[in-house]
């Protein structure tokens, strides 16, 4: 098992590895030092399991989990923390386990064995599904129909994507807009080898929906889709050049 453990305070953060390899003598077990380093660290790394503190420097732990999430195989998520006041945004988040500072050795020696038993039955999963995500032949995407009820979207059926301020939406006919927990930047690269692209620093397009283009100002453009609105979408001076190459613009 491969676990990080992101604490701010280093006493606690030792207290805690070291009853993890107690508990877990073959374990790698890694260290970060805040939100930010847990992050960078979980992103380019196979973790399977990350204990986070909420109140950290930088990003909080819950904002750490809410974007480890969005990974195609996220590590599970056990909140360690000094207050309990949190545990309802803990669990929405889909945590694994939420355990209190100071923690209590036979606590977290529930968590450990939690944990090693829901890996052996996701490796009878993983072979049972035939690996299912490694062989899928269409990519999909969770989205926030509201604040209880999430649906499993096709790339193909998401006709353009929007960011206003913080909220990613996606866009998509018999449905309202979609939240997801994605940055734009983030959906960009995941979204490229399937035919979409940045048009606007605020949206992203499928370009198979997009119906026409027509001139607009100084270099830019307005994307008319395809969608029962014909809804209009800019397209930035700035992107435009790809796009009409990517399109055969001559």
């Amino acid at each position: 098992m491969k676990i990080l453990v992101a604490e701010d305070e280093i006493s606690i953060r030792e207290v805690l590895t070291e009853l993890l390899k107690g508990f877990l003598p073959d374990a790698e077990i890694f260290e970060a030092v805040d939100g930010n380093d847990a992050l960078a660290q979980a992103t380019n790394s196979d973790f399977d399991v990350v204990f986070l503190d909420i109140e950290m420097p930088g990003l909080t732990g819950l904002e750490v989990a809410s974007r480890l999430l969005g990974l195609k195989e996220p590590p599970r998520i056990v909140f360690a923390t000094g207050k309990a006041g949190h545990a309802v945004e803990a669990f929405r988040l889909a945590a694994f386990d939420y355990v209190l500072k100071p923690f209590e050795p036979e606590r977290l020696q529930e968590t450990v064995e939690r944990l090693l038993a829901e890996s052996d039955h996701s490796e009878r999963q993983r072979q049972s599904f035939g690996m299912v995500w490694a062989h899928k032949s269409k990519p999909k995407i969770w989205a926030e129909v509201s604040e209880d009820s999430w649906i499993l979207l096709d790339y193909e059926a998401i006709h353009w994507v929007e960011a206003d301020g913080r909220t990613v939406t996606l866009h998509t006919p018999g449905h309202p807009p979609l939240k997801v927990k994605q940055k734009l930047k983030e959906l960009e690269t995941k979204l490229a080898p399937f035919g979409f692209m940045r048009v606007h620093k605020g949206y992203i397009v499928n370009v198979s929906r997009v119906g026409r283009m027509r001139a607009w100002f100084s270099g830019s453009f307005i994307l008319v889709m395809d969608d029962p609105k014909s809804t209009e979408i800019p397209l930035s001076r700035r992107y435009a050049a790809d796009f009409k190459k990517a399109t055969g613009w001559t």
